[in-house]
């Protein structure tokens, strides 16, 4: 009876140290989680801030494209505009040139005959 004793004290003693680190280790991986748990409820406080700013910026966004939009019609519209008076301008330096040389050229005319 006493080896028996003695064999059913040992496969006690091998189960408990068994369950004594198998508690151990769930008690680690419950530490972990509860880390873990605790890092996602900081993270998480800032959700709500977090999706009214990003609202706000998807609005900002859209003014600005649109904004981008509207100033490069313009930019459009002036640079045929720029091109129109530039084209004028030379137009009008041609005209009084021409102008010049003609009027030079009479007052020449009446002074030979």
């Amino acid at each position: 009876k006493v080896q028996k004793t003695s064999g059913v004290a040992t496969a006690s003693q091998s189960e408990i140290e068994q369950l004594t680190n198998d508690l151990k280790q769930t008690r680690q991986q419950l530490a972990k989680v509860r880390h873990d748990y605790e890092q996602l409820q900081k993270r998480s406080e800032n959700v709500i801030n977090l999706t009214t700013e990003r609202d706000q910026l998807r609005e900002e966004n859209a003014r600005t494209i649109n904004e981008l939009t509207v100033l490069r019609e313009e930019n459009k519209g002036f640079h045929r505009s720029n091109m129109i008076q530039w084209f004028l301008a030379g137009g009008g330096v041609f005209l009084i040139g021409w102008l010049i040389g003609k009027i030079s050229r009479k007052k020449r005319g009446y002074g030979r005959f």
